[in-house]
């Protein structure tokens, strides 16, 4: 049972309950959401990983090397392997543009700078790798398919 204070009407302690409720129910909402958003982004997430440099000391792990990609700077490993196959099938420098961007967190002009070439042209083979990476996924899927 609620108590309200004395001087109360029906209608406005109602009110009251109503707001309280409706802001529970508010606060309930967006904690879901903001769940759902949290796991989709990991869904979302990059499966590349920095790899330990020559001078890092890291006990008990093992990269292989055939799931490390060279960009221009630095090499990646690549967490699955289903993912490395299309990555590879990349044009080089289409793979290097998004690995810059994505996983390194370079700017386009930083990108750019790097190759020698504008920040449109960064763009242009970054949205046609994207779309490369759609087709050789899109295949690979329909190759399980058939099968």
């Amino acid at each position: 049972m609620l108590y309200y204070p004395k001087n109360l009407t029906t209608e406005q302690a109602n009110r009251i309950v109503f707001k309280f409720d409706a802001y529970c129910k508010t606060v309930i909402r967006n904690a879901a959401r903001e769940m759902l958003r949290a796991k989709a982004k990991r869904d979302r997430a990059e499966y590349l990983c920095p790899c330990p440099s020559d001078g890092d000391a890291v006990t008990g792990l093992y990269l292989p090397e055939e799931l490390l990609i060279a960009a221009t700077d630095t090499s990646v490993f690549v967490q699955f392997p289903a993912v490395y196959e299309s990555l590879i099938q990349l044009p080089e420098k289409q793979r290097d543009a998004l690995v810059m961007k994505y996983f390194m967190k370079l700017s386009d002009k930083d990108i750019a700078d790097k190759f020698g070439v504008g920040t449109r042209t960064i763009r242009k083979w970054r949205k046609q790798s994207k779309m490369n990476l759609k087709g050789i996924i899109g295949q690979a899927h329909l190759g399980k398919e058939l099968d």
